[in-house]
């Protein structure tokens, strides 16, 4: 069974910005050692003239995980996942995820794109940032699938999966826009 995953936001950083706090090494490593679990590791990173590609592996402790799905794993699970960012134009960066659960059956692949937004918008720029004169806002999206299938849970299996990657998906974000208000 397959079901989509949809994620979509806005920040008061531009998508340059916002690409750097989610695929450079410095802050990638960080989020993976928050966020990660103790198996979080950044397999490979590598940045050329094609783009930035990116492969970790993180821990989804058995506590994390929704209770039927961690009843049958009876352990935690990995995510492997590898990205790929590459520059549309100046204002804009598209890219492509492909992620693996380890011990159950299911897969997700997801299209992304980060770009600055026109000035019409942008709505009030100070009120969204609480910054005077500030005008850099960027959108963040991510569409995709996710197929998976465990046969006693109807189902089942892509809700609870769904529910916990859309999680990881806005934890990613907050965690995001929190290094990028710390570092700038």
């Amino acid at each position: 069974m397959t079901r989509l995953i949809e994620h979509r936001s806005t920040s008061s950083w531009s998508a340059e910005h916002v690409r750097a706090a989610l695929v450079d090494p410095e802050p990638l490593r960080e989020r993976l050692a928050m966020l990660g679990g103790d198996l979080a590791e950044l397999v490979s990173h590598h940045a050329g003239e094609d783009g930035v590609h990116v492969r970790i592996r993180q821990r989804i402790p058995a506590p994390d995980l929704p209770a039927p799905l961690a009843a049958v794993l009876n352990r935690s699970t990995v995510l492997e996942r590898s990205e790929t960012w590459r520059r549309r134009d100046e204002n804009h960066v598209v890219g492509e995820v492909a992620a693996l659960v380890r011990g159950v059956p299911a897969s997700a692949t997801a299209s992304l794109w980060l770009r600055d937004l026109p000035e019409a918008e942008r709505g009030d720029p100070d009120r969204a940032t609480g910054r005077p004169g500030t005008v850099e806002r960027s959108e963040f999206v991510l569409r995709g699938e996710l197929r998976g299938r465990l046969p006693l849970m109807r189902g089942g299996t892509e809700t609870l999966l769904h529910r916990q990657l859309s999680l990881l998906v806005e934890q990613e974000c907050r965690f995001a826009a929190g290094w990028l208000a710390r570092h700038g």
